[in-house]
């Protein structure tokens, strides 16, 4: 199982590293949807019980690591700084997934929807989800090894763009003319305006 042991002694590519912390870089193709993994341990980092996170856009989905307890909540966007020392100094170890402003949903089955500075449980959104990570938690002997199983969890739980139809005819006759085809074009084929096309490129 994972455990503060492993964060103290990687020696991996990290975006940054303390002695009781780590953040790691996702999957390229994850990126657009999830800026870094932290892994910290907030008892060995003197984390005060009155630490408190300013108010942001993003969703954060959040493993807490106990002794023979992994409990899993998505903290949905805060309009107004919380206090949350107080309940990470109860676990050895935290895993934070942190998305940008609305790159959840293509990963999880069911939308938090429109609420602000609310925390859920993660199995009541998405169970096999929850149930993955915590495998991946449960089932890792390095941190190495650990991300790369979670990359591969949340690759697979990707609903990709292609699976959107108009998308996929718009990838249709981009294929057949071998790449060699503008927005213009591509708008005529398929009657979408380029405006629409840019969008779904982009999502």
């Amino acid at each position: 199982m994972l455990t503060r042991f492993h964060i103290e002694s990687y020696r991996g590519p990290a975006l940054e590293r303390g002695d009781s912390y780590v953040y790691l870089a996702p999957h390229p193709l994850l990126r657009p949807y999830i800026p870094c993994y932290t892994l910290p341990c907030p008892v060995n980092s003197g984390m005060a019980e009155d630490y408190t996170i300013l108010p942001t856009a993003s969703t954060t989905v959040v493993f807490s690591l106990g002794e023979n307890r992994i409990d899993a909540n998505l903290r949905v966007v805060n309009t107004v700084a919380s206090v949350v020392g107080g309940h990470a100094l109860h676990y050895e170890m935290l895993l934070l997934i942190e998305f940008h402003p609305g790159a959840l949903s293509p990963f999880i089955q069911h939308s938090p929807g429109a609420f602000t500075d609310i925390s859920a449980a993660l199995e009541n959104l998405d169970r096999a989800l929850r149930e993955k990570i915590e495998e991946a938690i449960v089932s890792a002997d390095s941190v190495g090894g650990f991300i790369r199983r979670l990359d591969e969890v949340l690759l697979r739980s990707l609903q990709w763009p292609e699976r959107n139809p108009q998308f996929l005819e718009a990838m249709t006759y981009i294929r057949s003319s071998r790449g060699v085809m503008n927005v213009s074009q591509l708008s005529l084929e398929v009657h979408y305006s380029e405006r629409t096309l840019r969008r779904l490129f982009r999502e």
